[in-house]
């Protein structure tokens, strides 16, 4: 039996290794990189048939195989099809060779069920003493996730090296009502609200926000574990509450149709939630930031982007454009960076994103924080595949992303690039099409993620990047008109 290291071992093995954690500083390092894309989170039944292909979002970490010392160790629950990998090799010049691909180990569990990934790697002691085999060196390794729970934690130990992400101990500052104490905590401006466990608090909730703006006509209620906008849902209140009689919590209009109000409050009662005045204004906008806390107490601005939302209600997180817009890049990247030095100086490490509001009127926009996100989400993936397609960084002060020749880069993601008609298609259709394709001189073009999603259920994922955000958009809409070409040849 493998002897456990214990949560100490792991933090300062962490600490060794993180210089080496970036695209460009690995050198010959022997690192190791284990990705395990483990969904944890709730997901409508609707969404089921794509969890494979999210833990597939993470291939973009092959193209860390261009440092000499580095392994990836990619962990699935199904196996990857032979020809996506084959693409992600294809992308760089240089990095399609013999040596780079012997440095990759593919370690499928081909376990179908249901069941966060992680789970299922603590249940079959053989594909942990295969990943285990396939680590170069224990010092040099991490481990890469989505959301790092206690099962995370645990294969961790049983494997000897340390997560890249926030421990499960920080979760609560990830949750809604745990982000507004850290946004207030960090002087950050945040939508009038506060938390709230039942109905009934929900009622007070609305009598008070309304007491202080006899004007609000609308409320949102997020349930505090609740992502990518499943667990919101919002209360129209009347013109006229006499008497100071509060809003109805069951008139609630829930973003998620499969969830019903009884269900939802049951939701609330177990993990809490917060209830925030409906921001309006000449305009309102969703942008978003991401950070990087360091096992040092630092953290540092990845990107900045404008979430496209849509869903039932325009709640629901669809996809992004980088970068977020110059009226107010700047200035929520200096407030994302406060609270998330605040959290590093607490011992929160890895990835996270911070979700704002943006309301002007007139001429001018207020910003307002809105969650902060302890995990990977719909904007890390394209943040990462772009900054190791381009070895570039973020300029915080500029609010553009450069690539290593100094030339700005835009681009334009989804998750859910669907159609019925694409249902059709199979990964090797859409490999053959390759909307958009991926120009390595110009460092412009598409990359596909969640392609193995589109049989059957008609969605994938793709990111288009280009020298502006305009080309951005015509390259997204042209790779789109190209899907729909090659279904209705079909």
């Amino acid at each position: 039996m493998h002897p456990q290291a214990d949560d100490t071992e792991l933090a300062d093995r962490l600490r060794s290794v993180w210089p080496h954690l970036t695209w460009r500083d690995a050198g010959d390092v022997p690192r190791t990189i284990v990705v395990m894309q483990s969904i944890s989170a709730y997901l409508p039944p609707r969404w089921q048939p794509l969890l494979p292909a999210y833990e597939e979002r993470y291939l973009c970490y092959l193209l860390g195989l261009l440092s000499g010392g580095t392994r990836v160790v990619y962990v699935t629950s199904m196996p990857i099809h032979p020809r996506l990998v084959d693409y992600w090799f294809g992308l760089v010049p240089g990095l399609d060779t013999p040596a780079n691909r012997a440095r990759l180990v593919l370690v499928p569990v081909v376990d179908a069920r249901p069941v966060p990934l992680t789970r299922k790697v603590l249940e079959h002691p053989g594909v942990m003493r295969r990943i285990r085999e396939a680590v170069a060196d224990p010092r040099y390794a991490v481990t890469v996730g989505h959301t790092v729970t206690v099962d995370d934690v645990e294969v961790a130990r049983h494997l000897g090296i340390p997560v890249y992400g926030a421990h499960p101990r920080f979760a609560r500052w990830g949750t809604k009502s745990g982000s507004r104490e850290s946004f207030e905590a960090a002087g950050v401006p945040i939508a009038p609200g506060r938390a709230v466990r039942d109905r009934a608090d929900v009622a007070e909730a609305i009598a008070e926000l309304r007491a202080a703006d006899p004007g609000l006509a609308r409320v949102i209620v997020k349930l505090d574990e609740g992502a990518s906008g499943i667990g919101n849902g919002t209360i129209t209140l009347p013109g006229d509450l006499p008497g100071g009689l509060p809003g109805d919590p069951d008139a609630i209009e829930l973003e998620e149709p499969e969830i019903d109000v009884a269900d939802y409050y049951a939701h609330l009662e177990r993990e809490g939630g917060v209830v925030e005045a409906f921001l309006v204004g000449e305009e309102v906008r969703s942008p978003s930031v991401q950070l990087r806390m360091s096992p040092f107490g630092e953290a540092e601005v990845l990107s900045t982007h404008e979430q496209v939302l849509g869903g039932r209600h325009g709640l629901t997180y669809l996809g992004c454009t980088m970068p977020a817009r110059p009226e107010y890049a700047a200035r929520i990247a200096d407030q994302a960076l406060a609270v998330g030095t605040a959290l590093a100086s607490h011992g929160v490490v890895g990835r996270c994103s911070i979700d704002f509001l943006a309301v002007r009127n007139g001429g001018s926009w207020a910003t307002y924080a809105s969650e902060t996100n302890l995990r990977a989400g719909g904007t890390t993936h394209p943040s990462a595949t772009l900054a190791a397609l381009t070895r570039g960084d973020y300029d915080v002060r500029a609010g553009v992303f450069r690539a290593a020749d100094g030339t700005p880069k835009f681009y334009t993601a989804t998750d859910h690039l669907e159609s019925e008609a694409y249902a059709a298609l199979t990964t090797d259709d859409l490999l053959d099409v390759n909307p958009g394709g991926w120009d390595a001189g110009t460092e412009t073009g598409t990359v596909l993620h969640m392609a193995s999603a589109i049989g059957g259920t008609g969605n994938l994922g793709l990111t288009a990047i280009a020298d502006s955000g305009d080309a951005a958009t015509a390259l997204f809409e042209r790779s789109r008109a190209a899907l729909d070409r090659a279904a209705a040849g079909i």
